[in-house]
């Protein structure tokens, strides 16, 4: 079985650039990492499987768009991997006027902003 210290996943083309960028300097550190995107996911998931390979630690970026992700993300996660964004954090997060407020709340400075809400009054 091989080790790999992180997992990205990700389906968005506009990160292509991002992630190669991030293997270069995975590699010039000494780490071992894969991306998956559309194109490699079910060989990835296949590996997973057969326990082939095995994650230390798993990025996510395409499950939230790409449920065709899921499989593979459920597979990591119940084999113990840490994840960095767990989806119930992310959702969370999603909300950028709750996180303008929580942050402001703990005293970390954001740009004045005007929150609208859903029906357009403030």
């Amino acid at each position: 079985m091989s080790n790999i210290d992180l997992l990205i996943t990700w389906d968005w083309k506009f990160d292509a650039e991002f992630m190669k960028r991030f293997e270069e300097i995975a590699a010039r550190e000494g780490l071992k990492i894969i991306t998956v995107n559309p194109s490699n996911l079910g060989e990835t998931l296949e590996k997973m499987k057969n326990e082939k390979i095995h994650f230390k630690t798993l990025l996510d970026r395409a499950s939230d768009t790409d449920a065709s992700f899921d499989p593979l993300i459920d597979k990591v996660i119940l084999s113990g991997t840490k994840t960095l964004n767990e989806a119930s954090n992310a959702v969370r997060a999603m909300d950028k006027a709750t996180m303008h407020l929580e942050f402001l709340t703990r005293g970390i400075d954001v740009p004045y902003t005007i929150i609208l809400s859903p029906t357009g009054r403030c």
